[in-house]
């Protein structure tokens, strides 16, 4: 009997909040959990993209590797625009409904001075299943946010978050140098679209995130054994 109970409590510390609470009920603690510490989103690493010595030390980003076409992360999204207790509109339950026809994976915290850089991040960023060919990024989008991390609006004060478009890859557009230094706070999530021709299987057992960044490399290991939700692999 105390085996049993051992192994019950077990799993149930084991268990997030994705799966003991129904979305519309996540505190923000519990929505901060999911967003930026679970198995679907993580910090990134930072390491030098070339080698020598005397490169210093790496900066301590707080890069957030997030996979976004997976159901929680959806659900956490629309957590964040209902509240605690809030009811999802019609668009909501869209999103929810609709399966992504491509993986999104989205790098949030990056300072608003690499804007420049950005269609260089998106052409490098890929995703690379253990044994198998990486999968590169077909498409991406951005999205700046203050420091309070609200969207932010455009000029025409429509309420609507400002979105800065990033070509498709190979498409050019983008430089590799920095823009003006900039101390405002304000930080970019750049969303990437990967195709589904070469489906992530739960065989694969693990998979990479990885792009560069200025002259540093971003990367995030997602184990795919801990990424079930209802079930199922939840990508």
């Amino acid at each position: 009997m105390l085996a049993v109970w051992a192994m019950t409590w077990a799993a149930a510390a084991a268990a997030g909040v994705w799966d003991t609470k129904p979305f519309a009920q996540w505190t923000d603690k519990d929505l901060e959990k999911v967003l930026t510490d679970s198995p679907w989103a993580g910090k990134a690493s930072i390491t030098h993209a070339r080698e020598g010595a005397n490169l210093g030390s790496v900066p301590d980003w707080k890069l957030i590797i997030a996979v976004r076409s997976a159901l929680p992360l959806r659900q956490a999204l629309v957590r964040g625009d209902i509240g605690v207790g809030g009811t999802p509109n019609a668009q909501h339950e869209k999103l929810l409904a609709a399966e992504e026809p491509i993986y999104l994976v989205s790098i949030g915290g990056i300072s608003r001075s690499f804007l420049p850089q950005l269609q260089a991040v998106a052409d490098a960023a890929s995703l690379k299943p253990k044994g198998k060919a990486a999968i590169m990024a077909t498409q991406a989008s951005a999205m700046m946010f203050d420091k309070d991390g609200k969207p932010v609006t455009n000029s025409a004060s429509t309420g609507q978050a400002q979105i800065v478009r990033v070509a498709q890859r190979g498409g050019g557009g983008g430089g590799r140098g920095f823009g003006a230094a900039d101390n405002s706070g304000i930080t970019v999530t750049l969303v990437l679209g990967f195709p589904k021709t070469t489906p992530i299987t739960a065989q694969d057992q693990e998979f990479d995130f990885a792009t560069v960044l200025g002259a540093y490399n971003v990367k995030k290991t997602f184990k795919l054994k801990d990424m079930l939700f209802m079930g199922a692999l939840a990508l």
